[in-house]
């Protein structure tokens, strides 16, 4: 079964409780620990934009003159920033 599968049912299920605010950072902090920001996965996030950067520049002469649409940042809106950075 994809990842994705898992992650919906269980967000399916969480969504049927009473404060799912609250579970939902629940499971975050204690599984998946997304809520926590490391220099390690700063690092990797900046290091992510400046090769989508590279490859776009590779493929379009006018780099100066773009937009960069981010859906779903997460706790940490580093790649958007980043991009707009760049």
């Amino acid at each position: 079964m994809p990842h994705w599968l898992i992650k919906s049912a269980i967000h399916r299920v969480i969504s049927w409780l009473p404060n799912r605010q609250f579970w939902n950072g629940v499971l975050q902090s204690s599984f998946t620990k997304s809520t926590v920001l490391t220099p390690a996965k700063f690092e990797g996030k900046v290091a992510e934009c400046a090769r989508h950067f590279r490859a776009f520049t590779d493929f379009h002469e006018a780099a100066n003159e773009f937009s960069a649409f981010e859906l779903g940042t997460g706790w940490h809106p580093i790649i958007p920033l980043g991009l707009y950075l760049c």
